[in-house]
């Protein structure tokens, strides 16, 4: 919303989102209302029974304005409403921009051909990384059709919080929690068995067994729970595992990674990196950069964080370490996360990326009505 927000504000835009209030397999979107440029009357309907393909309705009701003017569309090969939708665009002297992840974790070779033909029909292609955009450019696709966000969390409640928590709050709170004597690590999201939850538990153990005082915090909730508890209690650590459940506001949320020493998310990773670099707060996560999501790109091993060994708890222990013993190593990680995220990844880089892509596409469907014009 804060993104949206952004864009309405900038100065000859005028915006407006096309949404569901659910969808298939979607029991709560997360909607929100009173937003002006929210148009929230298209439900999707799934097409086949496990949501393989679906379809929003509703979409032939959308104006789609003046020559010149911007479509933007999830994408997402599932949603076959998007085609036909294109299709008015592009005749409509509409230009089109397809935004996206520009790969998935687990590519499927009869998809990807049909992905790059999307990309090469629409005006231009947002991806959501800088990376992302340049393996694209050793394809078919031309370069200056491709742009990226840089995607990224909204930073503005994140300053307030920091802000509001200064070294007496958050003194105070490591009393109340027993934090005092202790080398924090935290993880930050759902609890299920992609996350690799494990391989941090385990690693927990080795640095007790190394004498490294330290404690996890895991925030968040998920179907992996129950196991992960009975896996600290059979490791003999459970007393050493806080249990915090699904924390959502910045300001509860803050102090926890304003404490930790390290973010440690042994699965692949996303959003939730950008969110712990905001804070300054080093990552730890496994090292195949292609089992992860585009966000990956704003880690840079030895800079922000450290990468371990996919799926070894011996080399995520001794990365953990690292970084709790050697405090020089420590703070050197702690400002290049503030620096990533100051530099490419904030809220304004994500818009600025945005609009290139909306100008150039503008620009792209003037033209092809000046030239269909002069055909005619």
């Amino acid at each position: 919303v804060p993104f949206f927000d952004a864009l309405a504000a900038q100065p000859g835009i005028e915006l407006s989102v096309i949404s569901a209030r659910r969808g298939p397999g979607v029991e709560n979107s997360g909607h929100v209302s009173g937003l002006s440029y929210l148009d929230d009357e298209h439900p999707w309907v799934a097409l086949w029974p496990d949501g393989a393909l679906a379809w929003q309705r509703g979409l032939r009701r959308v104006a789609l304005g003046d020559p010149g003017d911007v479509l933007v569309v999830s994408g997402n090969l599932r949603y076959v409403s998007n085609y036909p939708m294109i299709l008015r665009a592009r005749y409509a002297g509409t230009g089109v921009i397809w935004w996206s992840h520009g790969r998935t974790l687990h590519p499927k070779s009869t998809i990807e051909p049909i992905r790059l033909a999307v990309m090469r029909w629409v005006d231009a292609v947002l991806l959501y990384t800088d990376e992302e955009v340049a393996s694209y450019r050793t394809t078919v696709i031309p370069a200056e059709k491709l742009f990226a966000t840089n995607n990224t969390v909204d930073e503005a409640p994140i300053q307030q919080a920091i802000a509001y928590w200064d070294d007496t709050r958050l003194g105070r709170f490591c009393a109340e929690h027993g934090l005092e004597d202790k080398l924090l690590l935290l993880y930050c999201g759902r609890l299920k068995p992609s996350a690799r939850l494990d391989l941090a538990l385990r690693a927990l153990r080795q640095l007790h067994d190394a004498d490294v005082p330290a404690v996890m915090a895991i925030i968040g909730d998920g179907p992996e729970r129950a196991a992960l508890a009975s896996l600290a209690i059979e490791l003999g650590i459970a007393s050493s595992v806080r249990w915090l459940g699904a924390v959502w506001d910045q300001m509860d949320l803050a102090p926890w990674f304003l404490s930790a020493q390290a973010f440690v998310y042994p699965g692949p990773i996303g959003l939730s990196l950008l969110h712990a670099l905001n804070y300054g707060l080093p990552a730890v996560t496994h090292n195949n950069r292609a089992n992860h999501h585009p966000e990956i790109s704003a880690l840079d091993d030895g800079v922000n964080g450290l990468l371990f060994r996919e799926s070894d708890a011996d080399d995520l222990a001794d990365k953990i370490a690292m970084i709790l013993r050697d405090p020089q190593l420590h703070k050197r990680l702690s400002q290049g996360a503030l620096e990533t995220v100051n530099r490419r990844y904030s809220l304004a880089h994500m818009v600025e990326g945005f609009m290139a892509a909306v100008r150039y596409a503008s620009n792209c469907a003037i033209e092809r009505c000046r030239l269909a014009a002069t055909r005619g």
